[in-house]
């Protein structure tokens, strides 16, 4: 099915909701309902911050916000205003700013009332958007002027239907802005970009909901805009992380691979992905490159749970390599747990997997600050083990995550950091900062202008393998002891009995056909997505080791019921059956109820997708008459393929029965004639005279 038919197919489900809408606004739309939704409705309105100039105040020169506003209310706001806001004073520390930030809406600052500093937006109707713009000459700004990072941010003030207009902002979005002098120390600035998979593969092994994929690879879409924007930053500033799956799932929608006949793509939707495919790959390559675990694998359930944890860590593994291989991407393996959860027996299981950097939440180290720096090891029995933490200074504020605002927290961080390092010389505190997987940059992000991020002085660019290799300084503080749920041992186990079927059937695979698809299947089962949806995870692994199974069940061996020798030694005919879609390499295993016959295995032989082949193998009996033996297929390192075939066998010993017996007969003759002729001559006849 084209995206033609698919929009037909969307549009067709949206005009039934229509429908339902319209006959709601019915009711709704009087004027009793309308002053209802009026007094009892929410302010909902989205406020997105699109441009900021300059990134970093200096004095005597103008403040420039920008933005848009969308109205998700089910009314109209009318005679909407725009309003700039800023404190007077600064804040000098991330405490600071922290406290203010618990502390509620009020922080943000002072409201600039000058008219020419309004923008008036009129009216604002349902799911209907507007662009504002708000300049502020300095002198209007009335602040300090001392060095600092000022919270800057947008306020809307707006009168509902009913009329009632309230001082308190209907919406607001919050950024900040440093104001620094060029003689501060420069601080180490960069940013992680992760590309992670949005879509899963269902109990089918396709992928579900591919549109999601296609939509966000394509122009305008939330990955094409991620990449787009990183390949336009300094190639020394930052860190690509990437999902493994993410290159897998790309790789099969370009060629409708993995997707079910109604979800096929387009000839432009393949060539937008293979498009988006090679852009990533080339960001990839261009620097500095982490590669994540295959479907971000729930690493604290795989620590939990010792003996079937390293069994599914081996998959996600050979997951990992084969797709990063296939892709052509280098880059040092690392391990996304965020704010997924981390105990000790986690480190020590990645740390034995490698020095690979390990990306956590400020959350999960109860004693981290940040003047330990973004960037600290981990000491463990196995070894130190990096930690990258994430520490977001805007959570918590107003406003839709924007290009401008990452760059302004990245500028807010520095100028902290800068700050601390004047005082406490001692000081690693840095500005890394890790945008969230689900992260759009939105289509208009050229006109943010990121790269003004590393125009200041006091600014350096950094990547993150770029601190791995400075004096990284010890955490030997406390764990968090946080109540994470990880995947429970049921998810495990399914895994690992696909895991289990699908070794054996790679295991007859030719080496050439191994593309280690079911390490994949089983990496994507053990993934972080489906701690919110067990069950799924479960059937899921087990429709998929059905498939497996079908797979092997159709790789046979077969002989005779049973076989007549006619003599001691013989050759049994066996038929070896391929009716899968590879070729695959097996030997076969006789064995014997006879304890003193020993068949030798026979060696491994390839046969190609839907053939079979006979063998003959050679049986010497011996002196047993009748011996039941089976056949059993096995792969070449000796692992039994499927259900052994068992026969009888039979030996008539012909010759050597037949010889003895004619022997027998011909002497029993000859017996019989010479004892006739002896009495013959002993006794005379009745006719003979006797002599005189």
């Amino acid at each position: 099915m084209t995206r033609t038919s698919r929009t037909t197919r969307r549009a067709g489900a949206a005009a039934a909701v229509a429908s339902m809408v319209v006959g709601l606004l019915v009711v709704l739309l009087s004027p009793a309902g309308t002053a209802a939704a009026a007094e009892t409705d929410d302010p909902s309105l989205s406020v997105t911050i699109t441009a900021l100039t300059p990134a970093a105040l200096v004095v005597g020169e103008p403040v420039t916000l920008s933005g848009s506003v969308t109205n998700d209310n089910d009314f109209t706001w009318s005679n909407l205003q725009a309003y700039l806001v800023i404190p007077r004073s600064p804040f000098t520390t991330r405490a600071q700013i922290t406290q203010a930030i618990a502390g509620g809406r009020s922080y943000t600052g002072e409201r600039v009332v000058a008219l020419e500093s309004i923008d008036d937006l009129g009216d604002l109707s349902p799911g209907a958007s507007r662009s504002f713009s708000v300049t502020v000459p300095w002198e209007e700004l009335e602040v300090t002027g001392a060095e600092g990072v000022y919270p800057v941010g947008i306020q809307l003030l707006g009168t509902r239907p009913n009329g009632e207009r309230s001082n308190v902002a209907v919406a607001r979005a919050t950024t900040f802005v440093p104001l620094v002098a060029d003689t501060r120390p420069v601080v180490p600035a960069g940013v992680l970009w992760p590309f992670v998979m949005p879509i899963a593969r269902g109990e089918t092994g396709r992928w579900v909901d591919p549109d999601t994929l296609v939509d966000a690879v394509a122009p305008g879409g939330r990955l094409r805009n991620l990449v787009d924007l990183v390949a336009s930053t300094p190639v020394a500033s930052g860190t690509v992380l990437i999902d493994p799956a993410l290159l897998d799932g790309l790789a099969d929608l370009a060629e409708n691979r993995g997707v079910a006949e109604a979800d096929r793509l387009s000839d432009l939707e393949t060539t937008q992905v293979r498009a988006f495919l090679t852009d990533l790959t080339s960001v990839g390559r261009r620097g500095s490159t982490w590669i994540a675990g295959y479907g971000l694998p729930d690493q604290l359930a795989l620590s939990r749970q010792p003996g079937i944890g390293s069994q599914l860590q081996a998959a996600v593994t050979t997951a990992t390599e084969s797709a990063t291989q296939a892709a052509g991407i280098p880059g040092r393996r690392a391990t996304w747990i965020a704010a997924a959860g981390l105990d000790e027996d986690t480190l020590v299981k990645v740390r034995r997997s490698g020095d690979q950097p390990v990306v956590v939440a400020s959350s999960e180290l109860a004693d981290w600050d940040r003047r330990d720096g973004s960037v600290v090891s981990y000491p463990t029995d196995a070894g130190p083990v990096p930690l990258l933490v994430t520490d977001d200074l805007a959570e918590g504020v107003p406003g839709s995550e924007s290009v401008v605002t990452v760059r302004q927290r990245l500028l807010a961080e520095a100028a902290l950091a800068s700050f601390q390092q004047a005082i406490d010389p001692d000081s690693r505190a840095d500005a890394v900062t890790v945008v969230p997987p689900t992260w759009d940059p939105g289509p208009d992000w050229q006109s943010a202008g990121f790269a003004a991020a590393w125009t200041s002085p006091w600014v350096a660019q950094v990547t993150l393998d770029d601190l791995l290799l400075r004096d990284v300084e010890a955490y030997t503080g406390r764990l968090a002891d946080r109540d994470s749920a990880p995947l429970p041992r049921r998810v495990l186990t399914a895994a690992a009995e696909l895991q289990a079927a699908g070794a054996s059937l790679e295991a007859v695979t030719v080496e050439g056909g191994r593309s280690g698809a079911v390490a994949r299947l089983v990496a994507g089962i053990v993934g972080l997505r489906w701690r919110d949806d067990v069950d799924a995870a479960v059937a899921i692994a087990r429709s998929e080791r059905n498939l497996v199974a079908e797979q092997l069940a159709a790789i046979t061996i077969e002989g005779p019921p049973s076989f007549l020798l006619s003599g001691t030694v013989g050759q049994i005919p066996l038929t070896i059956s391929n009716d899968t879609t590879r070729t695959i390499r097996v030997g076969v295993r006789i064995g014997s109820s006879n304890p003193d016959l020993t068949v030798p295995d026979v060696e491994p032989v390839d046969i190609a997708a839907g053939a079979r082949t006979t063998i003959d193998v050679t049986v010497d009996v011996g002196d047993r008459s009748t011996s039941t033996l089976s056949a059993r297929l096995v792969s070449d390192e000796g692992a039994p393929i499927g259900e052994a075939a068992e026969f009888n066998v039979r030996s008539s010993n012909v010759g050597t029965v037949l010889w003895v017996a004619m022997a027998a007969a011909g002497l029993l003759v000859l017996v019989a004639l010479l004892r006739r002729f002896r009495h013959g001559r002993r006794l005379p006849s009745a006719t003979e005279e006797p002599a005189a």
